[in-house]
Formats: structure tokens, sequence, C-alpha cells
């Protein structure tokens, strides 16, 4: 309801002050670029070796079956590619809202997926509000938007087998309760490489709102591995140092094309140019 609604909008300006703080206590430390390239190399290079490990063990166990996987992956990639995979609201807080109110219809045909292929189903409350803040503020293109943010409502299938894998996509291609709009191959480029997991996001067909979940295929092997090295942990640490880097090159890229567009504005006597619509305004230059 609204009073609710409201509530939560207040918790998350809460969460985003303190977001905002960190961000720029970080942004403006030493050697920002150089510490967080090393953070970034020394987990890849973690994460790399017990992945090679495990999918050593899947190409001599299962390797006859890998081809097929690749080819239905290909086929769902095919099928989505184009379509419209933002939110339909930019504002986090009417996202929660909205992923609140599908949470439980979510785990039913999650349940029922995993019913029809087998494996294991790991299903996650809705994601930290926290982590929701922190990644539209690091959001370099357009900060605060909620829009990008697909996996509040998301799920882990972990098969014991690539044929478990298979069946699976296939049970989500046959799903009449959901509509894909977008997948992803986790860990790689290309269905062809060494990939940890392959990410499909969806709504509810029934669902007005269109509100997009996630759910992410992959082996039990590569769970076993990523546990074993404390790999989600590192993976997180990874994606912020990522998320972090790319926030400030852009704000450089930012602070050289706003310096720029002023050396030319004055030097070709701005001030009497024509008027347009966001352009030449009272507002700062990056604003333009």
């Amino acid at each position: 309801d609204t009073d609710t609604i409201e509530a939560l909008r207040n918790k998350l300006a809460g969460v985003k002050s303190a977001v905002d703080n960190a961000i720029g206590a970080r942004i403006a430390g030493a050697d920002l670029e150089s510490t967080t390239s090393r953070v970034i190399e020394s987990g890849m290079k973690s994460l790399e070796h017990v992945y090679k490990v495990a999918w050593g063990t899947i190409e001599a166990c299962e390797g006859g079956k890998l081809q097929q996987c690749r080819e239905a992956m290909k086929r769902m990639l095919t099928e989505t590619q184009g379509r419209d995979s933002c939110q339909t609201t930019k504002d986090p807080t009417i996202l929660y809202a909205q992923a609140a109110r599908v949470k439980r219809q979510y785990r039913v045909v999650m349940r029922s997926i995993q019913k029809e292929c087998g494996g294991l189903l790991l299903v996650s409350g809705l994601k930290e509000t926290a982590r929701i803040v922190e990644k539209i503020m690091l959001r370099p293109d357009s900060p605060g938007s909620a829009d990008l943010i697909r996996d509040v409502n998301r799920s882990m299938h972990v098969c014991k087998t690539v044929d478990e894998i298979i069946a699976c996509i296939h049970a989500f291609r046959a799903c009449e309760d959901i509509s894909i709009v977008r997948c992803q191959v986790e860990g790689a480029a290309k269905p062809e490489k060494k990939w940890t997991g392959f990410a499909i996001n969806f709504y509810l067909s029934d669902d007005s709102n269109r509100h997009i979940c996630e759910a992410i295929i992959t082996h039990e092997r590569i769970i076993a591995a990523r546990r074993d090295i404390k790999g989600n942990e590192i993976d997180l640490i990874v994606r912020s140092a990522r998320e972090i880097l790319q926030l400030h090159t852009s704000l450089i890229v930012a602070d050289v094309e706003t310096s720029a567009l002023k050396k030319f504005f004055e030097n070709t006597c701005g001030h009497s140019w024509n008027k347009f619509k966001n352009w030449t305004t009272e507002a700062a230059l990056d604003e333009w």
C-alpha cells in the first residue's frame, strides 16, 4: 500500500546517503586505479584457476554432451536478441515493491521448472536494498536509475549433469508462465568458452508490471569449486572493484569533455549562441 511504499522510500533514502558517502570516500582514495586493478586481477586469477579444474572434470566426464548444451544456449540467445529487457520503472522503491508482489508466484514457477529438469533449486530472498542502491549509484551512464536491476527476485538451478542443464534450458523455453526477455552466458563471452552459468531474465506472464526476474543455470562442479575458495565473496569484491573503477573512469572522461566544451564555448563567443532546449542553458556544462 501507499504507506508501505513511502516507508520503503524513506529507508532507501537513508541507504542512498550512506552509499553515496562510501562511494565518495572510495573514489577520493589514493591510488584508486592501481588498487582496484590489483584487486580485480588477483580475484580473477583465483576464480579462473578453480574454474579450469572444474571444467577439466566436466569435459573429461561429459564432453560428449557439451556441444548439445552449447546449441541449446545459442538457440535461446538468438531467440531473445533485441528484446526489451529493461524494467518498466527506474525508481528503486517501485522496483522493490513490484518484486515483492511477484515473489511468491516466482517461487512457485521456479519449483515447477525444477521438478521437470531435476537438480537442486536455490531461491534467494529479495536482493538486499543496500546492494540495489550501490549498483544504481555506481551506474556511470544513468546514476540512480534502477531499470537495469533484473535480479531482485533470483534463483540458481544447480544441475548434476550437462544433460540436466540442457533439460533445464528446454524447460524454461517451454514454460508458458514466463516471458523470457534476455539471456547471458556467465563468465564467458560465448557458449563455446568455459562458462560458469547461463542467466535467464523473464517476467511472469500474468504480471501487469512485467517485473523482470532472474534465474541462473549452472553445474554442481562449478558451484563446488567456488565454495572451496569462497568464490561468492571473491566475486562480490571483484564486481564492486570493477564498478568503482568504471565510475571513476567515466568521471574522468566527463571532466575532460566538460573542460573541452567550456574552452570551445569561451573561444567562440558562446554567450551569443542561439539557445536551444538543454543547450547553452544556465545549468552546469555537464548537464547540457
